[in-house]
């Protein structure tokens, strides 16, 4: 079925609410495993056309934040959906404490009753209300920076299709550029602290009220975490901080040489070339021409899943006034294939983007045949291998992109892999000690922002007269920090076994390219380390990990230059 012809009705949540109290019911009154684990795929298969409702709804208001029907749609779930949940947390109750559980693990494996267990200890109808809030609140950010405007040399810019300019090779340019966001940004400034301290708020209340100290635990449970934990993500940071802080600041210190300045500020970071970035060299449907290309190179089943994606119009590339920010992918478990939301705004970003929203949309067709909804994706973390890796082994096709351009475009690639992950641990501990502090004031989380660029991105600065930037409030334009609390830290991990899967290539691209596809294959029948393990890859939290990655890394950053 062609995405045009994929309908939203609005969910009968009445009528769910008896789907589930039926699958209750049939669980109470099952007299074997064959019983109770027909119930099980019944209630599944009813909560996976639910899913289906809700992702559409959510994907018409990316697509188009001023529209009042999507926002209506979206506000009627933010309202109901935490209240129906209560009724899937009864059925989940009985599931896991099922006298027929030992046999059902038989059949889908362990993995699944662990998820389940977690997702019980991360909601209850206590905080129903609580939730229902903080996707109000959620959505009411999207609204804000989808509508912020750049007036900049006559026209005025979203903060997404801005990008090439602030890539400019005219450092002049990029200067101005950035005190012109500086300028805009500072007029919503209040209202995104004010957003921010009511999540805070609100996410803190949860943790009360689920008898946590704060939101942190409740947090990681919500992300679905069963085999590690904050202690676990603080090594790792520590791990960033002592191997892989000193290597970023010589690449940063290369950059500021490439680029020829003495005093390398924050609108520097964005250009790796004097000559500038790469970018394609072509517009969207001639990328989408090339990915034909790419995805043919790779192999027969990536070729099928990519024509599979163009012909059912499961894409939507294009950068509009109204869209919402950023890129994602989705899946509709009706219709049984994934969707690709992003914003192509002329930058070498749009052929990352675009690489990684593949990965998560391949996975999700290759794990197609997973018995339960909950192992058609992993966890977040595990779910960015995917989509990270695919960035990874898709260099031979880049030329497809960037033609006489490939090399520059790697070279700021994988140099960017390793500057993006201090980045992503600050983002963690910011996040960490807010949900620690609840009762921090604005300033005061600015200020602690602040202090973390210090540790973890010492080569930053910003110039006199920056307001916003120098106030400690660029994490605002990082959406994840408002609407995902704790998943940021995921991409640095998956980033840590992306670069484990590109090594392997470059000493065995076959063997490396058939274990990423038997990755995507188990989905999330697994959890994260142990997903690692049937890939071949090194556990982050491990000493060492992070270093001999560096080294591997570094070895060929020298040789591109």
């Amino acid at each position: 079925m062609h995405f045009s012809e994929m309908t939203y009705t609005r969910p009968d949540l009445v009528k769910a609410q008896a789907l589930a109290e039926n699958a209750i019911s049939e669980l109470d009154q099952s007299q074997n495993a064959g019983e109770a684990e027909k119930a099980l795929l019944n209630w599944d298969k009813a909560q996976g056309l639910l899913e289906s409702q809700v992702a559409m709804a959510r994907l018409k208001f990316a697509q188009n934040t001023q529209d009042t029907e999507a926002k209506s749609e979206n506000d009627f779930l933010n309202a109901n959906l935490p209240h129906f949940q209560v009724s899937e947390n009864k059925f989940l109750e009985r599931l896991v404490n099922s006298p027929h559980r030992v046999e059902l693990e038989k059949q889908f494996g362990t993995h699944a009753f662990k998820s389940w267990e977690v997702a019980l200890q991360s909601f209850d109808e206590r905080i129903s209300g609580l939730t229902a809030e903080e996707s109000k609140l959620c959505m009411e950010y999207q609204q804000l920076m989808a509508q912020i405007r750049i007036p900049f040399e006559g026209k005025e810019y979203t903060l997404s299709n801005i990008g090439p300019i602030a890539q400019s090779s005219d450092r002049t340019i990029r200067r101005n550029v950035a005190f012109a966001i500086d300028k805009s940004m500072q007029g919503h400034q209040q209202k995104l602290d004010e957003l921010y301290h009511q999540l805070v708020q609100i996410r803190h209340q949860m943790g009360l009220k689920m008898g946590r100290d704060n939101y942190t635990s409740l947090g990681y449970d919500m992300m679905g975490r069963t085999d590690y934990n904050a202690d676990d993500v603080a090594v790792f940071r520590q791990d960033v901080i002592d191997y892989l802080v000193p290597v970023c600041q010589e690449i940063r210190a290369r950059h500021a040489q490439r680029l020829d300045v003495q005093d390398y500020m924050h609108y520097d970071e964005a250009l790796h070339h004097k000559e500038g970035e790469a970018v394609p060299k072509g517009d969207e449907q001639w990328m989408r021409q090339q990915a034909h290309h790419m995805f043919k190179d790779l192999g027969e089943d990536f070729s099928s899943f990519y024509s599979m994606m163009e012909n059912q119009g499961l894409m939507d590339l294009d950068n509009r006034e109204t869209k919402a920010g950023g890129g994602f992918c989705t899946a509709f478990y009706e219709h049984d294939v994934p969707f690709i939301f992003a914003n192509f705004n002329g930058t070498n970003g749009d052929v990352r983007v675009f690489t990684h929203e593949c990965g998560h949309a391949y996975q999700r067709y290759a794990s197609r045949n997973q018995p339960l909804r909950s192992y058609l994706w992993p966890t977040l973390e595990a779910c960015e291998i995917h989509s990270m890796s695919l960035e990874f082994f898709t260099y031979p096709q880049m030329h497809y992109f960037f033609k006489e351009d490939t090399n520059r475009f790697i070279l700021s690639h994988l140099d960017g892999a390793l500057l993006f992950i201090p980045y992503g641990c600050a983002v963690d501990a910011f996040q960490h000690w807010v949900y620690d502090n609840p009762s921090a004031s604005s300033e005061d989380r600015a200020a602690e922002w602040k202090r973390l660029e210090t540790i973890f991105l010492p080569w930053r600065r910003y110039e006199s007269g920056e307001t916003y930037y120098d106030s400690g409030r660029i994490w605002q334009r990082q959406r994840h920090i408002y609407l995902r609390p704790f998943y940021y830290i995921d991409y640095c991990l998956a980033q840590s076994c992306a670069l484990q899967f590109w090594a392997q290539a470059e000493s065995d691209r076959e063997d490396a390219l058939n274990r990423y596809q038997a990755l995507c294959k188990l989905g999330g029948a697994h959890s994260f380390t142990k997903l690692l393990t049937f890939a071949g890859l090194q556990n982050p939290f491990q000493k060492g990990t992070l270093k001999s990655i560096i080294t591997k890394v570094t070895q060929t950053l020298a040789n591109l230059e």
